[in-house]
């Protein structure tokens, strides 16, 4: 599949590897999924309200930062909570 414009600048990557830096490799892949769902969500939002057009550009910046924060915040009990609903313990 070919896309015709830029999908992701590489602020984005310098931005992924700055979070990997500061917070971990956990944190890389929380921050992506975190921030690729958030913005998916608003992004479906904005189009269903008419604030925006299917072919507008969505920044992911500000989506990667909310992610990263999230995981500051709350990202450990977020992921535990994750784990013990995909695979409950024992009886």
């Amino acid at each position: 599949m070919v896309i015709p414009r830029e999908a992701m600048g590489f602020g984005d990557v310098k931005f992924i590897a700055a979070i990997g830096a500061f917070l971990g490799l956990r944190a890389v892949f929380f921050t992506i999924m975190a921030g690729s769902v958030i913005g998916a969500i608003i992004g479906l939002l904005m189009i269903l309200i008419g604030r925006r057009e299917w072919s507008a550009r969505i920044p992911f910046g500000p989506y990667l930062a909310l992610g990263a924060v999230l995981w500051i915040f709350l990202g450990p009990a977020l992921l535990a909570a994750y784990w013990n609903w995909i695979q409950p313990p024992p009886i």
